[in-house]
């Protein structure tokens, strides 16, 4: 198949609560989408007036780098994500992915090495810059997800599901 490699995706998956957040990005965008979002930061290091302003952002900074993602979703029950995981895992390459998640979802029977695809803990992104930025991304996305859910603004979380 022509192009196949440009396909293949890196999926990061962090959670919030019961709150999954899933981002999936394309091997060849990664470069392009971790300098986009260096504005990230991990949102429980903000002061309460800063959590404010950064929520507000949050939507209209995702929609800027909107056109990279292959995908974005957001689930509360852990059988809809392995669902939509095992539905998507012919194109996976890579897994980023809480640890617990990763435990849990090994739990239910998912195997990585079943669909080939290479899993790479959260608790080790920390040394590499991209996929550190692109876990803080799935990890605010997770805290948006959380804050919003928890207001009843499901909206305003439709607006990001891709």
């Amino acid at each position: 198949m022509v192009g196949q490699c440009s396909r293949r995706l890196y999926i990061f998956i962090d959670k919030s609560n019961n709150v999954f957040s899933l981002i999936a990005v394309r091997e060849s965008e990664l470069a392009k989408i971790a300098s986009k979002i260096a504005w990230v930061r991990h949102f429980k290091t903000l002061r309460k007036r800063e959590k404010r302003g950064f929520l507000k952002a949050f939507p209209r900074r995702v929609q800027r780098v909107y056109y990279l993602l292959v995908y974005v979703r957001i689930f509360t029950r852990l059988n809809k994500l392995e669902h939509f995981l095992r539905s998507i895992s012919k194109g996976i390459k890579v897994l980023c992915i809480d640890d617990e998640v990763l435990r849990h979802l090994e739990s239910r029977g998912f195997r990585s090495e079943k669909y080939n695809i290479r899993v790479i803990l959260e608790s080790n992104t920390r040394h590499k810059v991209g996929l550190r930025r692109l876990m803080l991304f799935t990890d605010n996305l997770a805290n948006y997800a959380r804050l919003m859910l928890s207001k009843g603004r499901y909206k305003d979380l439709e607006k990001l599901v891709k």
